[in-house]
């Protein structure tokens, strides 16, 4: 499952139903579209989609099939390209995406053998991928995860060692070179960017815990922060104004939880989210299609997936009883 903020009113909900198909539907986050739509995939479809909103106004997917390659499309203008494109490859898990503006859209992913890999595209033709992919390292496992910092420049995350996650810098030029930022369980980390000289990374650790570490471009934080809770799922963290985050998981007593970094600091206690008479079955996945607005996708009870919205300014809005979870309809597998 993914969701992406096409425009500020316009968000699509990506979703791999159980016979392999890859289906979406839109909405404004008040009224959605009436049914799934396929997205013309013309393979199995395995693990989660990635979808990205590039600068140019596209939707851009990307996709494992059985055999292991990336597949990808393009959504502009109302409508897809007619052919999914096959980049080939074999990997384990979704690629990581970063959008350099206008002129670059990159991948970053990991194969069977262990080497981290990048392939990029010139965003003036959506079906041209330079060359083949390239090795940038060996070593390493889990998900890559990438984010974009500011004009050619962006931070990598993967895996190395006895579950050690690993940071890296690329400054425009060059990378800078692998930091160790301790153990953690070998999940898939959340970061985000919320100012010039700013990256957050939250992830589960011992005891079912999440923590936080915070880099400035110069040096990380001394220790990771417990941010406390027993959590099930992999964080999702997500920016939603120029000074905040918002942090969700899932507990392990399958309760819905949020916590907000507003400034510098995080506030004291977790909001647990209410579910009604639902059990949530999946970890979250949150956008922001606007300043102090997020949207929050999860799978319920039958693995149909569930949509609400929520102002940020509004404190109350987190614990509200009587506002209920949208029923989005389908049948989805759990990957994220």
């Amino acid at each position: 499952m993914s969701a992406v903020s096409w425009t500020s009113d316009q968000l699509f909900a990506f979703g791999v139903t159980t016979d392999g198909q890859l289906v979406y539907k839109a909405g404004n986050g008040r009224v959605w579209d009436r049914e799934f739509k396929n997205a013309g995939a013309d393979f199995t479809a395995t693990g989660a989609p990635r979808v990205t909103s590039s600068r140019d106004g596209n939707l851009e997917v990307f996709m494992i099939g059985t055999e292991g390659s990336v597949w990808t499309t393009s959504y502009a203008d109302g409508q897809w390209e007619d052919e999914w494109l096959n980049l080939g490859g074999t990997w384990n898990t979704p690629p990581g995406v970063v959008d350099q503006g206008t002129s670059q859209l990159g991948l970053y992913a990991i194969n069977t053998n262990g080497d981290i890999c990048d392939r990029w595209r010139n965003n003036t033709n959506t079906t041209e991928w330079g060359g083949t992919w390239n090795t940038v390292d060996n070593d390493l496992y889990g998900e890559p995860v990438v984010i974009h910092l500011s004009d050619n420049t962006f931070s990598l995350f993967a895996y190395w060692g006895q579950n050690h996650l690993y940071h890296d810098y690329y400054n425009g030029t060059a990378w800078e070179g692998w930091d160790d930022l301790g153990e953690m369980w070998n999940n898939t980390p959340a970061a985000a960017s919320w100012a010039e000289n700013r990256l957050d990374v939250v992830a589960l650790g011992e005891g079912g815990s999440l923590y936080h570490k915070s880099w400035n471009r110069n040096s990380w934080t001394d220790t990771w922060e417990d941010l406390g809770g027993s959590f099930e799922s992999e964080p999702v963290l997500v920016v939603s104004d120029s000074d905040r985050l918002d942090l969700f998981a899932l507990g392990d007593d399958d309760q819905l939880r949020h916590k907000a970094l507003d400034g510098r600091d995080w506030q004291r206690d977790w909001d647990v989210i209410p579910s009604g008479n639902i059990t949530f079955n999946s970890a979250p996945v949150a956008v922001s299609a606007r300043n102090r607005r997020v949207d929050v996708f999860i799978l319920g009870t039958e693995n149909q997936l569930l949509h609400r919205s929520f102002e940020t300014n509004d404190d109350e809005a987190w614990t509200a009883e009587d506002v209920e979870w949208r029923d989005l309809g389908g049948e989805f597998t759990g990957n994220f």
